[in-house]
């Protein structure tokens, strides 16, 4: 009844056979070889009877456990100056053996166990996964593409292991320099025809990328490398990183006239990106009113009968004004 088996057959004399076969499923996960022995009985039609046995081994080889590792990283790009980047790391069993997952290690990062919520050993059912992910500050001024690769390794109950491994590759992106001028006078009136006034100049950085500023140029005083404290090259931090520098200049006006004078600040960054960025400051010129002094000179005396007196009188301009 099992198999093909029908019992009782006949069987002929002088080499008569009967073959009959069954299917079992075998298993053995210790590895220890199956063995299974058969007895057949036969008699004639005296009643007398015969047995005979044989016996099948079936070995066990090891099957090797399989697994897949997938790693993946969110964001996969980020700016240059730095972000935070989520690695996850998926170690499925893709075998027909219960594993262990052993170890989990990264190229660049090294051992995973205790970074992020990864913690090893654990033990992955057939069918069955395992996941843990981190978060790492990547930044790249050179805008190299930053990969690393991560390595899975599980055993099963043999001792037997298996590894798998997987990359991720995180892109880096430009952030170009950006700059902000202020440029301020003092003081901002001053009176006709002309006066010293000092003039500030205040670069500042308003990108996360640090900066070189190249030039700083007045549109009236001209390059100003030298002028005054002011000296370029400087470099520029980023994330409001500034330099502040002046320079003294005479200028001259009638009432009512605005001197304009603007400034421009080129600045670069280690991509050869640059930016430019101006502005002005102005200064009112107001009336000077006319002054004057004078002084009479005189003899301080003359004979009783009379006598011609001369007198001299001297007006002198007390204005800073030359227009007579």
């Amino acid at each position: 009844g099992q198999g093909d088996c029908v019992l009782p057959q006949a069987l002929a004399g002088n080499g008569g056979s009967y073959t009959c076969s069954i299917t079992v499923f075998l298993s053995g996960d210790d590895l220890q070889a199956h063995t299974n022995v058969v007895t057949a009985t036969a008699s004639d039609d005296d009643n007398n009877a015969t047995t005979a046995t044989d016996a099948v081994t079936v070995t066990l080889t090891d099957r090797a456990p399989e697994i897949r590792l997938t790693k993946s990283a969110n964001p996969a790009s980020v700016p240059e100056t730095g972000g935070d980047v989520t690695l996850t790391f998926v170690v499925e069993n893709i075998g027909q053996e219960d594993v262990t997952l052993s170890s989990l290690v990264e190229s660049v990062f090294g051992d995973l166990t205790g970074q992020g919520d990864c913690l090893l050993p654990q033990d992955i059912l057939i069918g069955g996964s395992y996941s843990c992910s981190m978060t790492i500050l990547l930044a790249a001024d050179d805008l190299v593409s930053h990969t690393n690769v991560a390595t899975a390794t599980a055993v099963d109950d043999d001792g037997t292991s298996a590894q798998a491994s997987d990359d991720a590759t995180v892109t880096f992106t430009d952030v170009l320099p950006a700059i902000t001028v202020t440029k301020t006078a003092d003081p901002t009136t001053v009176f006709e025809p002309g006066s010293s006034v000092t003039f500030t100049v205040v670069v500042t950085n308003t990108s996360l990328e640090a900066a070189t500023l190249d030039s700083l140029l007045d549109d009236t005083f001209g390059d100003l490398d030298g002028q005054g404290d002011c000296t370029v090259p400087q470099t520029l931090a980023g994330n409001g990183g500034s330099y502040t520098c002046s320079f003294t200049e005479f200028i001259s006006g009638d009432t009512g006239e605005i001197h304009i004078n603007q400034v421009t600040a080129t600045a670069s960054d280690n991509d050869g990106n640059s930016d430019s960025n101006s502005d002005d400051a102005r200064v009112t010129f107001e009336n000077t009113a006319p002054a004057v002094s004078l002084v009479k000179d005189g003899p301080a005396s003359i004979n009783e009968g009379g006598d011609n007196a001369t007198y001299e009188i001297t007006i002198t301009n007390d204005s800073v004004l030359t227009d007579p």
